[in-house]
C-alpha cells in the first residue's frame, strides 16, 4: 500500500505504473494483481485504508462536544500524514472514476459530520452565524481541495492551511 500511494502521489492514478509499485514494494509484478486487480481496486484500497484510519481518530471527538478549530486542525494533520497523495487526489478528483469520486467523498463522511455538529453546536450558542452547514463544509472542503490541487500556486500546506482555517472561522464567526 506505501509503494502503491507513493507511485500515485508521484504519478497520478492514470500514469500509475504497476511494475514500479511492485519494485517500491520489494515483491514479483503478478502479487500485485493479486491483491489489486484493477488500477481502480487498488487506488480504492488506498483510500478506504486512509478513510478508516482519519475515521479512527475522528471517533473519540463524536462522543465529546469540540470545537470547530479542533476539527478543522485535525482534518489539516489529516491532510498533511500523507500529503502527496492528498494533492493527486485533489487533482484528479474530477476525472477519477464515479465509484472512485464516490468513495473519496464518503471516507470523509465522519469528519464532515463531526465538524457538522460542532457548526450548530456553535449557531446555537450564538458563536456562529446562521446558515446551512453543509453549505459551510462545502466551502471548507473546496477551499482545502483548491489549495492542494495547486501548491505552486499557493504557500504550503503548513503556512497555507493555519490561515485558511483562521479566516474560514472569522467568516463563521459572528460579529
Amino acid at each position: 500500500m506505501d509503494a502503491a500511494r507513493a507511485e500515485l502521489a508521484d504519478h497520478g492514478y492514470r500514469e500509475a505504473n504497476t511494475a514500479r509499485i511492485a519494485t517500491g514494494a520489494g515483491v514479483a509484478h503478478g502479487t500485485v494483481f493479486l491483491h489489486f486487480p484493477t488500477r481502480e481496486e487498488l487506488l480504492d484500497g488506498i483510500v478506504m485504508a486512509d478513510g478508516q484510519a482519519d475515521a479512527a481518530e475522528v471517533v473519540p471527538h463524536l462522543s465529546g462536544s469540540p470545537t470547530l478549530r479542533a476539527l478543522l486542525d485535525l482534518h489539516l494533520r489529516q491532510l498533511d500524514a500523507h500529503l502527496p497523495f492528498a494533492r493527486m487526489l485533489a487533482r484528479e478528483l474530477p476525472s477519477l472514476p464515479a465509484a472512485l469520486r464516490a468513495r473519496v467523498l464518503v471516507v470523509r463522511t465522519p469528519l464532515a459530520e463531526a465538524m457538522r455538529l460542532a457548526i450548530l453546536r456553535g449557531q446555537s450558542a450564538g458563536q456562529l452565524r446562521a446558515g446551512d452547514p453543509t453549505t459551510w463544509l462545502s466551502f471548507w472542503f473546496g477551499a482545502v481541495e483548491r489549495l492542494l490541487a495547486h501548491p505552486d500556486l499557493f504557500p504550503p500546506l503548513a503556512v497555507r492551511g493555519p490561515a485558511l482555517r483562521d479566516g474560514f472561522l472569522t467568516l463563521l464567526e459572528c460579529p
